[in-house]
């Protein structure tokens, strides 16, 4: 899904880098072998890693069947589907200094419908 000529996922990884990330892994379900060759490009291939379900395992099941990919450490998992503008260090920064009985920081968004566009 390009937004002004540059793919989504493009977009989502180049913001990634942009901010230090540097190991990635991408579930290539939806478009596999499109999304493959994309990832397979010169710039990338140093950084992502992929993964295959035939058939979807939601969320939680992708995690838990890649938990020896992000072993001990923090991870930030995004739904590339959707486009974020948020400053995505300050997601961060504030995750970085929840509560110690926190266990998780979620970034939530509300729509009014569907198509993203509201009409009051």
């Amino acid at each position: 899904m390009p937004i002004n000529g540059k793919p989504l996922l493009e977009i989502w990884l180049d913001s990634l880098f942009e901010i230090g990330i540097k190991e990635i892994l991408v579930n290539v379900h939806h478009h596999s072998q499109e999304v493959i060759d994309f990832l397979s490009r010169k710039k990338f291939e140093k950084n992502i890693s992929w993964v295959y379900e035939a058939n979807l395992l939601g969320t939680a099941g992708t995690l838990i069947k890649n938990k020896d990919f992000f072993g001990e450490h923090d991870i930030l998992l995004i739904h590339s589907d959707n486009l974020c503008l948020a400053n995505l260090n300050s997601f961060i920064n504030c995750h970085k200094n929840k509560p110690k009985s926190c266990l998780m920081t979620m970034m939530t968004l509300s729509i009014c419908r569907p198509s993203g566009l509201c009409r009051r």
